[in-house]
C-alpha cells in the first residue's frame, strides 16, 4: 500500500552492492520507485534535519 511519510530504509555495503548482479538489483529497485511521483531519496541525517528539526 501507498502511505504519505513512509521510510523505506535501505543500508548497502560496497563489497556486496558493488557487484554486478546485486548493482543491477539496486538500480531496479532506484528505478521503480522513481516512478512515484513524491518519492525522494535522502540521506539518514538530511532526513531527520527535515522532519524532526
Amino acid at each position: 500500500r501507498y502511505k504519505d511519510r513512509s521510510i523505506y530504509c535501505l543500508t548497502n555495503h560496497p563489497q556486496v552492492t558493488g557487484r554486478p548482479s546485486r548493482l543491477l538489483c539496486l538500480k531496479g529497485i532506484i528505478e521503480y520507485a522513481l516512478k512515484y511521483p513524491d518519492v525522494e531519496f535522502m540521506k539518514a541525517t538530511d532526513y531527520v534535519e527535515e522532519y524532526w528539526g
